[in-house]
């Protein structure tokens, strides 16, 4: 597992850094993820705020209620819409990091597929993976 990665958009305005290990990975297949990628899920990967470093550029933001009722903001390049982040009042002190901004993706291991009430029928959740029908709240 990586302790210190970094990443950024597809046109490279965007660069962060984090210093420190990831506090989860997973599927997220919830609606909003869903209509975010355009596709049956983002992978994620969790780590604390004070561990994320933006390097250079600036987001914009696109913030909406999550099933929480809490604001969900999503970071995306202002010039190719590369999504890259997503904060989440409801958990405060981590950011949400996509995946396929990774410069390196190749470590990134799902332990848990998110909201599989919304999974699709033809997504085959991997042997040993945790599964929650929606957001876990332990």
């Amino acid at each position: 597992m990586a302790d210190s990665f970094e990443g950024g958009c597809a046109c490279g305005d965007f660069r962060y850094q984090v210093n420190g290990e990831p506090a989860l990975m997973g599927n997220c297949h919830c609606t909003d993820c869903k209509q975010a990628s355009g596709s049956e899920m983002s992978v994620v990967v969790g780590v604390a705020a004070d561990s994320f470093k933006i390097l250079q550029g600036e987001t914009k933001k696109w913030t909406c209620k999550g099933d929480s009722g809490e604001d969900v903001t999503r970071n995306f390049c202002p010039n190719c819409g590369s999504r890259l982040y997503t904060e989440a009042t409801v958990m405060a002190g981590m950011i949400i990091i996509q995946a396929g901004s990774l410069d390196d993706s190749s470590w990134v291991k799902p332990g848990m597929e998110l909201y599989t009430d919304s999974m699709s029928d033809w997504y085959q959740v991997p042997e040993g993976v945790a599964t929650f029908p929606g957001m876990p709240t332990e």
